[in-house]
């Protein structure tokens, strides 16, 4: 993000989410797929989660998103995934 604000407001949405999945499991922030890095995994019971954090307070999620999620699922070779947004 160009703007130093925008860029601190998401990094503190992310370490907010983050503090609260760590009361269901072990949580791994910035882990890097063969696609890009996935926001956070969350490894509960044996099973892996891929969750996608999104800090949009002003436009929608477009299907950009949904893909860019689904390849992280598939690098990680994992079934299940949450787009967490803002709104």
């Amino acid at each position: 993000s160009a703007l130093k604000e925008i860029n601190n407001n998401a990094r503190k949405f992310e370490e907010e989410i983050a503090k609260k999945l760590t009361g269901y499991g072990t949580v791994n922030r910035l882990v890097r797929t063969k696609r890009g890095y996935a926001d956070i995994i969350l490894e509960r019971k044996g099973k892996k989660v891929v969750i996608e954090l999104k800090n949009y307070k002003c436009h929608q999620i477009s299907i950009s998103q949904i893909n860019q999620l689904n390849r992280y699922m598939e690098d990680m070779n994992v079934n299940l995934g949450f787009l967490i947004c803002l709104k």
